[in-house]
């Protein structure tokens, strides 16, 4: 596969090392078996009467082998795999958060109101109720009480809200100056790559030294890699 198209596939969203079964550890010759088990059930000359979805899953494995066993697309590949993760896992931790501050302050609201309510049907005179009150005027009393916790724990959800939405906004900022110089710092290593290959005279990029062959197990025309 061209340098290039490498470079393109480095940035995928597809988790390589899932697909191949894999941890993000694993060493070339652990890389290689995988991609023969694995491609071996997605083969066409293997599998009776596949289906487009098995040709791309079998594309899908060259690509995934391809990147993983050039040190540096693999390299590219993982710094994009890590940032997602990392900004996948901030994204969990800003909901998570979120929800808390929420199941609190409709905590908050269910208590106050219910305390009210008790205070009432308790007969017990509240700050807000005054002194002799007569029933009717308790329960207006009362009704403009809840009224204003609901109030209140509205108010403070929407600061709440604000505050999350202000965090979330100068964190999806920070995040993406880190691609950005990520990108950056991906594009010079790609840049040196390129050099150093380029300076290699007669050195035929290893990618480029793949051929495909016709197994004498049976593997056809479709193009299956032997990567050994």
């Amino acid at each position: 596969m061209p340098n290039d198209d490498l470079k393109a596939h480095a940035a995928s969203q597809e988790d390589f090392y899932a697909l191949l079964d894999i941890p993000a550890a694993a060493g070339e010759n652990e890389i290689r078996r995988a991609y023969r088990r694995t491609a071996l059930k997605y083969h066409p000359d293997k599998i009776a009467n596949p289906t487009p979805a098995d040709l791309d899953k079998f594309h899908l494995l060259q690509i995934a082998y391809d990147v993983l066993s050039d040190p540096a697309i693999r390299q590219l590949y993982d710094n994009a795999r890590e940032a997602r993760q990392r900004k996948q896992r901030e994204r969990d931790m800003m909901d998570a958060a979120k929800r808390k501050m929420r199941e609190d302050l409709e905590a908050r609201e269910r208590a106050g109101a219910a305390g009210a309510g008790a205070g009432v049907q308790r007969g017990v005179k509240r700050p807000w109720m005054g002194a002799g009150t007569d029933d009717t005027d308790a329960e207006e009393k009362l009704q403009r009480e809840i009224e204003r916790i609901a109030e209140d724990g509205r108010r403070r959800r929407r600061e709440v809200e604000e505050q999350l939405k202000r965090a979330a906004d100068e964190e999806e900022q920070r995040l993406k100056q880190e691609e950005e110089e990520a990108k950056r710092a991906a594009d010079r290593s790609s840049q040196r790559v390129d050099r150093s290959r380029e300076g290699g005279g007669s050195n035929v990029p290893e990618l480029e030294r793949a051929v495909k062959v016709r197994w004498c197990c049976g593997f056809g025309v479709m193009g299956f890699r032997d990567p050994a």
